[in-house]
């Protein structure tokens, strides 16, 4: 199996000094950035990907071109660490070497801490503080004529924490303009919707409500990123400010973005459309199989790593064997190469629990608005998949 790369020193001096557009600029040492912190995590194997690739390109954008001599910039969910490492890895502000470092004793902690980094100017991981953490930061500054701009990036299932909304109005109260908060509003907490733990309801307008100037943009649009911010400036140079960014967790890996979580995309379908899902797949047949378990938990052990997850549904075949069945309501992909990675953990995993072979065991995806099963044409085995996840 090939071994997972990383992006070196050379080719990230080379990408932050790119003759293009900021923008675009940015948007290759993102992506830079991701296959360096997805390489990280994999050498250490834990870390947390999907809200480290979800914040990157507003990451890149604010150390490329908005961060200032006296400015501070730091991640309240603090879970998101690897992506700041390899920004900063990036930057040249920590030694290339301690790439290979996170996790380790000595080395980079999962979360920021000051103690072990001094890169990062604040321990952060306990949600809900960012807010106050930067009010404290500016008084200081403020009590010793020191300038400089907080910027604060929050996750959005953090926003249900109390004191975040404790911390805005007090906030506005003192006029503490020099802070801008970025929500990195990803949509997803842990495994799940924000909106199925506590829905944040009209954001905007409950932000704004607390005296702050709010604006809201695609975090993934660097153009748009740039405009807002600037406009956020213009407009309440005297207030806070916090920009709703919407993103995607996993942004850059298509098989770790959420199109499929259940409940994505359900509130963009109408009902007529609902009404022939569940017709097409009565038409299929599929509604006249009997699964033998459905929405299967696991725990699958692999070259000593535990895998958790949830299966849609399992099936009884004729020959005796089973067909391990996710999902799809979204469209066929143009790039199914990725599928072999999540059906070949969910047919082990079914074959540990059923007390089976694995030869006996298929997988696939159902898209249930064609009624095409798409299977990979490779399933790999245990020993394969240890060798993916161990490197």
């Amino acid at each position: 199996m090939p071994s997972l790369q990383y992006v070196g020193a050379s080719e990230l001096a080379r990408f932050r000094g790119l003759d293009a557009g900021a923008p675009q600029r940015a948007a290759v040492f993102a992506d830079a950035c991701r296959l360096n912190a997805l390489s990280m995590i994999m050498e250490a194997g834990s870390g947390h990907i999907g809200t480290s690739f979800s914040c990157m390109d507003v990451l890149a954008w604010l150390h490329l071109e908005v961060l200032e001599d006296g400015d501070r910039y730091f991640s309240s969910k603090g879970h998101d660490a690897p992506g700041l490492y390899a920004t900063l890895i990036g930057l040249g502000r920590m030694p290339f070497e301690r790439i290979h470092t996170l996790r380790r004793l000595g080395g980079l902690p999962g979360h920021p801490d000051v103690g072990s980094t001094p890169e990062v100017v604040t321990n952060t991981g306990s949600l809900g503080m960012g807010i106050s953490k930067a009010r404290g930061f500016v008084l200081a500054d403020r009590a010793q004529g020191r300038r400089g701009r907080v910027f604060v990036l929050t996750g959005d299932g953090e926003l249900q924490e109390g004191q975040f909304w404790e911390s805005l109005q007090p906030t506005a109260n003192r006029g503490l303009g020099e802070i801008t908060v970025i929500v990195d509003h990803n949509k997803i907490q842990s495994d799940t919707w924000v909106s199925e733990v506590s829905d944040l309801g009209d954001l905007e307008a409950r932000v704004r409500s607390h005296g702050w100037e709010v604006a809201r943009c695609d975090g993934h649009d660097l153009d748009a990123v740039a405009a807002a911010l600037r406009t956020l400036s213009d407009a309440a140079p005297d207030r806070p400010k916090l920009l709703i960014a919407d993103t995607v967790k996993g942004r850059g890996v298509s098989f770790m973005e959420p199109d499929d979580l259940p409940g994505a995309g359900d509130d963009s379908l109408s009902d007529a459309e609902l009404t022939a899902l569940q017709e097409r797949f009565l038409a299929d047949g599929w509604g006249d199989r009997r699964p033998v378990a459905v929405e299967q938990p696991f725990e699958l052990v692999v070259g000593g790593r535990l895998i958790r997850g949830r299966i849609d549904a399992i099936y009884p075949r004729d020959d005796g064997g089973f067909d391990v069945i996710d999902f799809k309501t979204g469209q066929v992909p143009s790039d199914f190469a990725a599928a072999s990675l999540q059906l070949s953990v969910y047919r082990l995993a079914w074959a540990d629990l059923a007390g089976v072979g694995p030869a006996v065991v298929d997988a696939g995806f159902l898209y249930v608005r064609t009624g095409s099963v798409k299977r990979p044409d490779v399933l790999l085995s245990r020993d394969e998949l240890a060798a993916l996840l161990t490197g």
